[in-house]
């Protein structure tokens, strides 16, 4: 008997050592007490409590993780799920005449830890970079680098806020590096992407079109066009400028969702570092950038972004097209292949098949004279797109037939010319209304 009751009571007080509140039973005072009724009794009130526990009566901090096995364990569930990312809050101001500046109250998440913090007052260094991590105990790191150096990494078990920009006596600007949204992990999230096309308004500026994108497994979503400068030196990864002439470029986004201009090719293939296949992503001052789109600057003053030479990478909805097309009538007496000058551009190529097709009107003065062209890449003639017309008489303001050049290419990845040229077998040769497209399959 006394061993059922020993038992009993070490049941009520594992109970109340785990979580739960006290269950009202009778004492037992004296031998006497132990009785079938009085044992009935407690064995009653301790299985109607347990069949019937109320989340009112689990005691606060009763019931922590490291009480818990790896498998039940909601803290290794929410790392393992979820990304880190801030709910609310956590982004350091700006301030006039003065270098403290504050970093407001929020809500986030780092390492499955729900981090809480009221609002934060940091004295910054004058004409300094300082990047602002926060950890998973709530503390502020801050790492300052030279105006235009290279980041930081990111402290340990922390997230990035932002970058602070201070110049001798003030908090100038600050740029939101917070991640604001949680991202499941996707094996395609390297490919994924809809949106973000290029429109390209004057020689020297572009814009981004809205769109969702992945870096990596961080979902990158903007709701607003973004317009980037040539001749703005912020508009470029490094924050010095980039512009040039007779140079490849490139729009690139990176995790924070910032979307900037480089002219540093990509390397890898992924943010893993990977490097085999399509070359779409780089590391640009110790962050990773996602290509978007490529655009050439010509030999025009500073550098212009060269007529037809711009597209994006072909991923998701967006494709990589250039299609060049001219009205304007021109002639050439020359026998031997000779470039069409208003018919020549770049492309850069992700290491797809590119499909080649150009469709002009020809004609020609001599009745029976051919009136040929020729489709050249990279400086190299490929004799299977010879397109000509034959006239039986002699027209010259309108084109006795169309033709058409194509071929399928299979080049590596990186930046190619496209030209058109054409000759005459004698006589004078006209072309009329043309276009050449390039499709990247």
């Amino acid at each position: 008997m006394k061993k059922i009751v020993f038992s009993l009571l070490f049941t009520m007080i594992c109970i109340n050592a785990w979580a739960f509140t006290p269950v009202s039973t009778d004492s037992f005072v004296s031998p006497d007490d132990v009785t079938i009724q009085h044992l009935e009794n407690f064995r009653t009130n301790v299985l109607d409590f347990l069949n019937d526990i109320d989340g009112d009566n689990i005691q606060a901090s009763t019931i922590t993780p490291d009480q818990l096995s790896a498998n039940a364990n909601p803290v290794n569930r929410w790392g393992e799920a979820f990304n880190d990312w801030i709910y609310t809050g956590f982004l350091p101001q700006t301030s006039s005449g003065t270098l403290e500046g504050t970093t407001t109250s929020g809500v986030g998440y780092v390492n499955g830890e729900r981090v809480v913090k009221d609002t934060t007052l940091n004295t910054y260094t004058a004409s300094k970079w300082t990047y602002v991590d926060v950890s998973d105990t709530g503390t502020y790191t801050y790492s300052e680098t030279d105006i235009g150096g290279a980041v930081p990494a990111i402290t340990a078990n922390s997230i990035r806020l932002a970058r602070v920009s201070t110049d001798a006596t003030e908090v100038s600007s600050v740029r939101d590096d917070r991640i604001l949204s949680i991202s499941l992990d996707n094996n395609q999230s390297d490919y994924w992407r809809t949106g973000f096309k290029l429109d390209v308004a004057t020689p020297d500026a572009l814009t981004i079109n809205p769109g969702i994108i992945y870096v990596g497994n961080i979902r990158i979503q903007k709701d607003t066009d973004t317009t980037l400068n040539l001749a703005t030196a912020g508009d470029w990864v490094t924050g010095g400028g980039g512009r040039a002439t007779s140079t490849m470029a490139w729009i690139v986004v990176n995790q924070t969702g910032q979307i900037k201009l480089t002219t540093t090719a990509p390397t890898k293939t992924n943010t893993g570092g990977d490097a085999n296949g399509i070359l779409r992503f780089a590391e640009i001052n110790g962050e990773d950038w996602r290509y978007l789109s490529w655009f050439y600057m010509d030999s025009v003053g500073s550098g212009n972004i060269m007529p037809w030479s711009y597209s994006g990478f072909k991923d998701g909805d967006t494709y990589n097209i250039v299609a060049v097309t001219r009205d304007s009538a021109i002639e050439t007496t020359e026998t031997s292949l000779t470039k069409v000058d208003d018919m020549s551009f770049k492309v850069y190529s992700a290491g797809r098949p590119l499909e080649v097709t150009s469709i002009s009107g020809l004609s020609n003065s001599s009745a029976g004279a051919r009136t040929i062209q020729k489709i050249y890449v990279d400086s190299i003639e490929y004799p299977f797109s010879k397109a000509e017309t034959v006239n039986d008489s002699i027209p010259s303001t309108y084109p006795s037939g169309m033709v058409t050049s194509s071929l399928v290419l299979y080049l590596e990845q990186g930046e190619h010319d496209i030209d058109l040229y054409w000759y005459v077998s004698a006589g004078t040769g006209y072309m009329f209304d043309r276009i050449t497209t390039v499709e990247e399959k």
